[in-house]
């Protein structure tokens, strides 16, 4: 489920929540070429020998309901329950108390603009191995929300994430480098149609609320929009310059979840 290398602190496992695993599967097998493995209580996906993410049925999540399809991130912390702690001592929350896992414990918590996020302990029971996520799946990991000012203190405290403004865009960072970045929701926003619907589909005031984007990493963007759009993806946004990082795209699946890919510089 992480890197060996991947320390404490540090985004390590992804999750989809879907209305149909086994369509949504099959589209991010054939747009990534990406494997398919069945575990006791998940389908996990693999690149090369190593899983990439995991795929549950969104319905089944009675907490997250409410929450559009998505793709979830997971942070990998050295307690769950002093993790869940810290969030509600410094004003986030739980959605999804410690469960267990094929690979450990696992938790999702809110922060403190309203983003859900998933947070993941190394495995400690008997016999439990943790699976190893293959380097580079994901490229980026960007906090979109209408509170920057509050989201930066609180991160800072949860996770010790180095965080600054760098060029007019703030960036997240540890002692490996940049790994994310966090962005303000705009007013104008509104107008974006794939990001008002996760509005909605939560049935928030804010048509667009809080919320992780992941980014894949992709060896060029306009080839993969492409081929996505082949496999019946919709595509927002083709490729567009991420500040100093590269450049990246937003999609939506067949099953109406958004993610973006992204082309390092």
């Amino acid at each position: 489920m992480t890197h060996p290398a991947t320390p404490i602190g540090a985004f390590a496992w992804i999750i989809l929540a879907t209305s149909d695993p086994g369509a949504a599967s099959n589209f991010y097998r054939r747009a990534f070429g990406w494997r398919e493995v069945s575990t006791p209580l998940t389908a996990l996906l693999v690149k090369n020998t190593g899983p990439v993410a995991a795929i549950v049925e969104h319905r089944s999540y009675k907490s997250i309901r409410k929450e559009p399809l998505n793709w979830l991130p997971f942070v990998r912390v050295a307690s769950i329950a002093e993790t869940c702690a810290r969030f509600e001592e410094l004003g986030g929350g739980v959605l999804i108390t410690q469960q267990e896992t094929d690979f450990g414990l696992a938790a999702v918590v809110r922060g403190i603009t309203g983003e859900a996020l998933g947070i993941w302990q190394t495995p400690s029971r008997e016999g439990a191995a943790p699976a190893v996520m293959e380097p580079d799946v994901c490229a980026w990991f960007e906090l979109v929300t209408p509170e920057p000012e509050k989201a930066i203190p609180f991160y800072r405290a949860a996770f010790g994430w180095r965080i600054a403004d760098e060029g007019g865009y703030t960036f997240l960072s540890d002692e490996r480098g940049h790994f994310g970045g966090i962005v303000k929701l705009q007013g104008d926003w509104e107008d974006y149609a794939f990001l008002a619907a996760i509005g909605r589909a939560r049935g928030d005031k804010l048509k667009v609320p809080p919320h992780w984007m992941i980014f894949f990493s992709v060896d060029d963007c306009d080839l993969f929009v492409d081929h996505a759009e082949s496999l019946g993806a919709t595509v927002n946004s083709r490729a567009e310059p991420l500040h100093a990082v590269g450049t990246f795209a937003v999609l939506r699946d067949p099953q109406g979840v958004y993610f973006s890919v992204l082309s390092k510089r």
